[in-house]
């Protein structure tokens, strides 16, 4: 069945994919999946589709009726059941999926407003990245919503066990003044009296103006305490795994580079005993984390042996592009021509703690797709259906022309000059 993909696919969550959530919430069929093999309930379900149901509404018309509210979006939804073997505040599957926790779920001390909440702080952070200013910048959604919604997410967040509960109870803490703020078209004010809130169409009044810096720091330090606590989880000596790795480096001189900050190289198997650089980086590490990049590199061995036992000529295999881009989960190193593992990638924190959920998944999907762009710039995969591309480009060149047509004026002012570039 492939919902087994799913579910059985990392045992430190539950993965509501995107094909199985609507703007009603979670599929029976998942939910009957999840139910049978005793890892959730009817319960659980029904708090969800509540929750999910009242975020995109709210959503919906925040985004109708400003133009700085980002309108609601249907991604996967990341249910981490072993919370201290995730880091906190990751992107997972480059930002497309929520990263919620089992708690968030249990009717006994969660609920609806406090899963809406956090579904639309989830889509400020997959904007942003900046859990700081995450509380403040979706003040908008606090100026509309009554007193027992409010009263219902306050107790939720006083109750909640994930690992930055905090923060939500900081947010709980805010909420007095946070609903008396204005707004440039919900809660117009005049702009005299008035601070802005760059990018929110907040208005702060003048009596508290204070407040908004004081939630930013207080939600920092609680973001800071949160990761502490996870990194400490993760802090075994890591000596024995740099060893076997470095041991595995030299007898095997796997086809790939490692880089560090800057794309500097730290090892290449042209010198695979030149392994200075490399141990000062693993040393920063813990063990997990270290055991976890010889996995990630042995990832990248198998799939680029297995590429280039395919193909009839390797050495006619074309070069990189100068402009190849050097960042992701793996990437063509330039000037090596070899699959590049950078040991601190932007967004992965690879030297500390496990792995994040999917991602040998995807650093295996990324070294094939790499090395397929070459393929592809050696001429080797021909176009076979030029006819059907181009019918397919008329399709999502007339989808995107409608968009653009039906979009709020405002919307398609703030929009002209992408939209002109796009166009040329």
């Amino acid at each position: 069945m492939r919902l087994s993909g799913y579910y059985l696919g990392d045992p430190r969550l539950i993965l509501v994919p995107i094909e199985h959530l609507t703007t009603e919430g979670m599929s029976r069929e998942l939910a009957a999946f999840l139910r049978d093999r005793g890892v959730w309930d009817a319960a659980r379900t029904d708090l969800f589709d509540q929750g999910f149901r009242r975020y995109w509404v709210r959503s919906s018309a925040l985004a109708a009726r400003t133009r700085t509210w980002v309108g609601p979006r249907l991604r996967h939804v990341a249910i981490v059941t072993e919370p201290d073997a995730v880091r906190p505040y990751v992107q997972l599957l480059n930002t497309s999926a929520w990263l919620l926790y089992a708690g968030d779920f249990d009717p006994e001390i969660s609920h609806p407003e406090l899963l809406a909440y956090l579904l639309v702080h989830g889509d400020r952070l997959a904007l942003s990245g900046d859990v700081a200013t995450a509380p403040l910048h979706v003040g908008a959604y606090w100026l509309e919503r009554g007193d027992e919604e409010c009263e219902a997410f306050v107790g939720a967040a006083e109750r909640a066990t994930r690992p930055d509960a905090a923060i939500l109870r900081a947010t709980a803490a805010a909420l007095p003044w946070l609903r008396a703020l204005r707004h440039e078209t919900l809660r117009p004010a005049p702009a005299t009296r008035h601070h802005a809130v760059p990018g929110t169409g907040l208005l702060v009044p003048d009596a508290t103006v204070a407040e908004p810096p004081r939630l930013v720091a207080t939600v920092t330090a609680a973001a800071r305490e949160t990761l502490a606590r996870y990194q400490s989880a993760w802090c075994a000596d890591p000596r024995p795994a740099i060893v076997s790795l470095c041991q595995w480096l030299v007898a095997d001189a796997p086809p790939l580079v490692v880089t560090t900050q800057g794309g500097r190289l730290v090892w290449d198997p042209s010198e695979p005993r030149r392994l200075g650089a490399l141990r000062n980086e693993l040393r920063q590490g813990d063990r997990t984390g270290v055991e976890a990049i010889a996995e990630d590199l042995r990832v990248i061995a198998d799939h680029t042996r297995a590429f280039r036992a395919a193909l009839v000529d390797p050495e006619a295999l074309s070069r990189p592009a100068q402009d190849a881009e050097q960042q992701g989960y793996a990437y063509i190193h330039r000037e090596r021509a070899l699959i590049a593992y950078n040991l601190r990638e932007s967004g992965i924190e690879r030297l500390r703690g496990p792995a994040l959920p999917y991602a040998r998944a995807m650093l295996g999907a990324r070294t094939v797709h790499e090395w397929a762009h070459l393929a592809v710039d050696t001429g080797w995969v021909p176009l076979a259906a030029p006819a059907r591309l181009a019918a397919i480009a008329a399709e999502i060149a007339a989808e995107l022309e409608a968009a653009i047509a039906t979009a709020p004026a405002a919307i398609r002012t703030l929009t002209a000059v992408d939209v002109d570039e796009l166009a040329s």
